[in-house]
């Protein structure tokens, strides 16, 4: 980090940024993008997404599933990629609903019965 700025507050066009012991927290929303410019060389950086690979999210650095850690040389980028897969709507909302429940209810009560009236024909001896 370059000397000076570790606890410095930013303005960019389009966002806040601040430093805080050499470390910023960048909020940036659906297409948004940042660059930072006039970073010196061998300044060293670490990229990683706070909230990685939730709600269905799957979070990339430059391709990899790993979070970026490194000395900074010329024009370096990194491209931290959140993708969400689209999901079919199932009609499904919840799988602790009562009409599962009752589904599941209503096959052990129809197994059970027949195995039951398996049980007692085999017993007896009945054969077809």
């Amino acid at each position: 980090m370059k000397e000076g700025i570790e606890n410095e507050t930013v303005m960019p066009d389009n966002g806040k940024i601040t430093f805080k012991n050499g470390i910023a927290e960048i909020a940036l929303a659906h297409g948004e993008q940042i660059t930072f410019l006039n970073i010196p060389p061998n300044t060293v950086y670490k990229v990683k997404e706070k909230e990685a690979n939730q709600g269905h999210y799957i979070t990339t650095y430059n391709g990899k599933k790993e979070s970026v850690e490194a000395v900074l040389k010329d024009d370096d980028s990194v491209e931290v990629v959140n993708n969400k897969e689209f999901v079919p709507d199932t009609g499904i909302t919840d799988t602790s609903s009562c009409n599962m429940s009752a589904g599941i209810i209503i096959s052990l009560i129809a197994l059970g019965v027949s195995l039951f009236i398996s049980y007692f024909r085999w017993r007896r001896g009945f054969k077809k």
